[in-house]
């Protein structure tokens, strides 16, 4: 008795400092950008319009409407905040909840010490999956990535329970994760169906869980519900070979990076760390098929979540070389947990080497001058004065450049509404940009402006050149009535509205 009480007051030590720390690391590496804004202002407009708001906002393929916004909207509803304080507090949880749930699978599976190799790896993410991986990042697959572990420990603990309720649960969860976010799809949901299968054909579990867990994946991957909610939905596009082989060498830089074990930085140690790790995951996927029992399915779960983000990754990325590392936030997770489960016992000692290794490595690529900085909220606030003291409360501008961030951090005392500029510079008002209500975007609420209105201008996506788009601008829709400058921001004022 003692001893289990021992060993659970031990996790909740481990536990503790692995939330301290992510706490502190994510919010070094928190930066502010118009993505941020996004379900802060669908809560403002869900405070002000009810529920038509959510068909109001355009939502990107990957909409986080069932996964992300019901824990925000919590905290927003609890800390009665929606500013930056409670978007960090739901990404620290997530990553927490990515930890919590992954080691306690290694110890459900083992029940040895090895599960606190796990807790090292998820808690001392390297530099790439902070900033380029998005973990860091309120709307990321690193968020999904906490409902897919949760699936799987519910998975693992009804390896043994058999009970057509939990696997009712998981199926559940992995519908309305998929229709948030589809990277769950083949990342979780599909390896579990997998084992599903598996047991199904070797007589260990009854027809009627496959069943269930079949249905609700073939409405995950049919888009059921966001089509039901007139969502965009994420198309799946195969790429061709040449693609394809180029997306090969670019998950083994990227993943190798991310498991990192060589202490040093450059793509010949991401490769060699790549090799390395890969060859310890098959000796251990060997050794936990070799066991049988609940470490045989967890094990072969955990590979298949590795091989289902990997083969789509090579299919279908189309991005420049090497691609996005966002995709691979499973890996860390996944591959601990794999060794953790399997190289226990006689192989402890290279299981602690190559944890310490992989710590002392992800520390070493830390470095400061990308942590988060105030300045950016700063900068953003005394842009918001700016306009207050020039009496300017509603604008247009670049999506991406102090729009929909100036939106959010003013509380909705300066609006700025995203449009597109068209060739010979043309302002697009009319069309309805991804994380934008639809309705700001209609003759009507634009005609409903006040008069006194500007257009802010920076070198972005929008204009590759300032200078010539206020010149084209200002030939296409008169002069300006003020010409202002903020920092590196060209402000158009009109004082009788810009004629569209």
């Amino acid at each position: 008795m003692n001893y289990n009480r021992n060993n659970k007051i031990t996790s909740i030590i481990m536990y503790a400092i692995s939330f301290s720390f992510l706490a502190f690391i994510i919010s070094r590496y928190f930066p502010i950008n118009s993505d941020y804004a996004n379900s802060p202002l669908v809560w403002r407009e869900f405070l002000d319009k009810g529920v038509s708001s959510f068909f109001d906002w355009r939502p990107t393929p990957d909409n986080w409407y069932f996964t992300v916004y019901p824990i925000n909207f919590a905290i927003f509803f609890l800390l009665g905040d929606d500013g930056v304080i409670p978007l960090l507090i739901s990404t620290i949880l997530f990553a927490a909840l990515v930890t919590l749930f992954s080691s306690e699978i290694s110890k459900i599976s083992n029940g040895k010490w090895s599960y606190v190799s796990v807790i090292v790896g998820t808690t001392l993410l390297p530099q790439i999956m902070l900033t380029d991986g998005f973990v860091a990042h309120p709307f990321a697959h690193y968020s999904t990535a906490a409902y897919g572990f949760l699936m799987l420990l519910l998975f693992t603990k009804n390896l043994s329970k058999n009970n057509i309720y939990i696997t009712t649960m998981i199926a559940v969860i992995g519908l309305i994760a998929n229709s948030s976010d589809m990277w769950i799809a083949p990342t979780f949901f599909m390896p579990i169906l997998l084992v599903e299968i598996y047991l199904f054909l070797s007589k260990e579990r009854r027809v009627s869980h496959l069943c269930v867990m079949a249905a609700f994946f073939g409405l995950s991957i049919t888009h059921v519900l966001p089509i039901l909610m007139g969502f965009d939905i994420q198309k799946f596009e195969i790429v061709d070979i040449s693609m394809m082989l180029q997306n090969i060498y670019g998950s083994i830089i990227l993943i190798g990076e991310t498991i990192n074990i060589s202490v040093m930085k450059g793509n010949i140690f991401y490769i060699a760390s790549f090799f390395v790790m890969l060859f310890l995951v098959l000796i251990s996927v060997w050794i936990g098929w070799l066991s049988g029992g609940i470490k045989r399915y967890v094990t072969i779960t955990l590979f298949l979540s590795l091989l289902g983000i990997v083969s789509s990754y090579i299919i279908s990325n189309n991005s420049s070389f090497p691609g996005p590392p966002r995709f691979f936030v499973n890996v860390i997770p996944c591959v601990f947990a794999i060794l953790a489960i399997n190289l226990s016992g006689r192989y402890s000692r290279l299981l602690l080497v190559i944890t310490i290794l992989f710590a002392v490595t992800s520390i070493n690529s830390y470095e400061t001058k990308k942590w988060w900085a105030k300045g950016v909220i700063t900068e953003n606030n005394q842009y918001i004065d700016f306009l207050k003291k020039h009496d300017l409360r509603y604008g247009f501008g670049d999506f991406w450049d102090k729009s929909m961030t100036v939106n959010w951090l003013s509380r909705g005392d300066v609006k700025i509404f995203p449009i597109f500029i068209r060739d010979g510079y043309r302002l697009d008002p009319y069309s309805v940009r991804w994380q934008t209500m639809r309705s700001w975007h209609t003759e009507e609420f634009l005609n409903g402006l006040p008069k006194r209105q500007f257009f802010a201008i920076s070198k972005g996506r929008e204009c590759s050149d300032v200078e010539k788009c206020v010149i084209g601008i200002q030939e296409r829709y008169g002069y300006a009535s003020e010409v202002l400058t903020f920092k590196k921001m060209t402000i158009l004022v009109y004082d009788d509205g810009i004629p569209f």
